[in-house]
């Protein structure tokens, strides 16, 4: 089969660029640094904001449509933002303007995902073995600024640009990492508009034009044959826009899972399982409806996929040793039902052939002391704004070492509270949160593969640490790196060799409940409230059915219109654990953390 062509093109802010601090902080410091000191960080966001607002509607497009130039623009937007902050007789420091537009045109103001750069570099140099040609760009709502962002990031950046002399002879080659702009400043009209997308196919019709003799006119026509992938993080805006444009798009959400960019594969969504049922069956709903009699969904069984995937070789006689004890060393419980001891309370046998009294334990024994099953459960749904999750994840990035996810925060926040409210704030014995973790991305399958690719992690600190107040980062911090350390695919082929290699997979439990423990299911970004089944209502609200059990908890986005990030309206958890604990969880004062808003209206 012959190699196909591909256009690869990316957003830029928010998708390979981000502002190394908050930009009205960065304003704040250089002005301080020119000796402007008498204003507040607040006053200074109020005005910029205000500010960019009133010269966007004077003078649209970044002051391309009356002429002003993107420059002048900016300097006004600089000028204006602190003139109300002198004081009588001050003036505006004249090398202010000039140091702002410097910094928001390089590294100095911006910075990107660690591994981005190395990634991008890496496109074109191992893209032969997939693609025949790879076209790079980058398609955003911006001024002219991006391609000297990039270029002082590190990037090799063509010059090729819509709406300037460029000439697109010098992409010829494939020396550049990224191939062309296309920015709304240039083109006159954003995204999701799909005229800026259809600017880009003829950015590369220009470069098939120049890299092959043939004719502009020909080169157009070949356009329509080359595959079209678009990756940004806005669904308004990117994912909408480039479905319409007819691309492919792929939604990134930067502020959460992505734990590394050295792989491009794996920049995709990894729906939870029964969403991925429930997409399915609105599929068939809405055909029904439309009264389509041929329903073609074409989903795939096909086990091999996941056999391919381990390490060693599993057709082996014995297991590899070294992968063996490479998967023993991950975190997670290994717990056997059928070890001496592990009998729970209630009637049990171990199957007939297996029930022998040298029968060989293989994992840990049940710690059924640790879990009371008479006692009484009572759930609970704690919702949490947007604001309130912004909070908890401002304060655990708080002195991190690496940047830790809205999820990292999310879940420390939850699993500090219950182990609070099981009174464990001086135990030094370890309490465990047993998250389940879909493996579809490091797996790299796609969500049309049946099955439930998942696995099972033990996250675990001393009870007294995850139950302390302000050790948010170290508890947030625990979740990223458990979660890192089991998404790294080496480690994971390492643990589907040994799984191959299980005599009796089912007596081993990789979690437990109780007052250890904690169970953790998530349904972040699975998308249940945009599902339509055809009737163009919209799910009300989306609750998980789930054993009434002490310590299980399930995180998921709460209901509200289709949003860019799925905490936009911010997280419902529901929390199951003994009654006596519920009613302390309740009572805890810091169960609902304060935000900005509320210490206001205390004031």
């Amino acid at each position: 089969m012959s190699k196909r062509n591909l256009l690869l093109c990316f957003d830029a802010f928010g998708t390979l660029i981000r502002p190394a601090k908050p930009v009205a902080q960065q304003y704040a410091q250089v002005a301080r640094q020119c000796g402007l000191t008498d204003f507040s960080d607040e006053e200074l966001q109020s005005t910029l904001i205000s500010t960019i607002k009133q010269e966007s509607k004077k003078n649209p497009n970044f002051g391309k449509e009356t002429g002003l130039g993107a420059t002048r623009w900016w300097t006004n937007v600089i000028h204006n933002t602190f003139t109300p902050l002198l004081k009588d007789g001050q003036a505006l420091p004249q090398d202010l303007a000039p140091r702002l537009l410097h910094r928001f045109a390089s590294r100095e103001g911006y910075e990107t995902e660690e591994g981005l750069v190395d990634a991008l570099k890496g496109l074109k140099s191992n893209s032969s073995r997939h693609y025949h040609q790879l076209v790079v760009g980058v398609i955003t709502n911006s001024d002219d600024r991006i391609p000297s962002i990039l270029s002082s990031l590190g990037l090799t950046v063509s010059p090729l640009r819509y709406g300037t002399q460029s000439d697109a002879n010098q992409t010829e080659t494939n020396t550049y990492d990224i191939d062309f702009h296309c920015m709304s400043y240039d083109v006159g009209v954003e995204k999701p508009d799909k005229r800026i997308f259809n600017t880009a196919e003829y950015m590369l019709a220009q470069i098939i034009s120049a890299r092959s003799g043939r004719s502009l006119n020909e080169s157009k026509s070949e356009v329509g044959t080359w595959q079209k992938v678009y990756v940004g993080d806005d669904y308004s805006k990117d994912v909408v826009g480039s479905t319409n444009a007819g691309w492919n798009p792929v939604l990134l959400d930067p502020k959460d899972e992505c734990d590394s960019v050295a792989d491009l594969k794996r920049w995709r969504s990894s729906p939870d399982e029964k969403s991925q049922k429930k997409a399915y069956w609105a599929s068939v709903s809405q055909s029904d409806l439309r009264g389509e009699s041929n329903i073609h969904l074409a989903p795939v069984f096909d086990p091999t996929l996941v056999d391919k995937l381990a390490a060693g070789d599993i057709n082996a006689q014995h297991a590899d040793k070294t992968l063996k004890e490479q998967a023993k060393s991950l975190p997670m419980h290994r717990y056997d039902w059928w070890a001496p001891g592990s009998a729970p309370p209630w009637p049990f046998k171990i199957p007939k052939p297996f029930d022998k009294p040298d029968l060989e334990s293989v994992g840990n024994t049940m710690p059924w002391a640790e879990w009371d099953i008479t006692s009484p459960i009572s759930k609970s749904v704690f919702h949490f704004t947007k604001e309130q999750v912004a909070t908890l994840w401002k304060k655990a990035n708080e002195g991190s070492q690496q940047r830790l996810s809205q999820h990292d925060a999310v879940l420390a926040h939850i699993w500090s509270c219950i182990a609070r409210a099981r009174g464990l704030e001086n135990d030094k014995d370890s309490f465990h949160c047993d998250l389940v973790y879909g493996v579809r991305p490091s797996f790299q399958l796609d969500n049309k593969f049946l099955g439930s690719p998942i696995v099972m992690m033990n996250i675990e600190l001393p009870a007294s640490q995850v139950c302390d107040r302000s050790n948010s980062t170290e508890v947030a911090t625990q979740v990223r790196n458990t979660l890192k350390t089991i998404s790294n695919p080496y480690n994971l082929s390492a643990h589907l060799h040994a799984l191959t290699y299980e005599k009796s997979p089912q007596r081993i439990w990789q979690a437990f409940l109780g007052r250890r423990h904690v169970l953790v299911t998530t349904w972040a970004r699975a998308g249940v409230y945009g599902i339509d089944f055809g009737l163009g209502s919209n799910c009300v609200y989306a609750e998980g059915v789930v054993p009434e059990m002490d310590g299980i908890v399930l995180i998921k986005e709460a209901p509200g219109p289709l949003s860019k990030h799925w905490t936009d309206n911010g997280v419902d958890i529901s929390v199951y654990i003994r009654a006596d604990d519920m009613d302390c969880l309740v009572r805890d004062p810091v169960l609902f953390p304060t935000t900005m808003s509320d210490e206001k209206e205390t004031r």
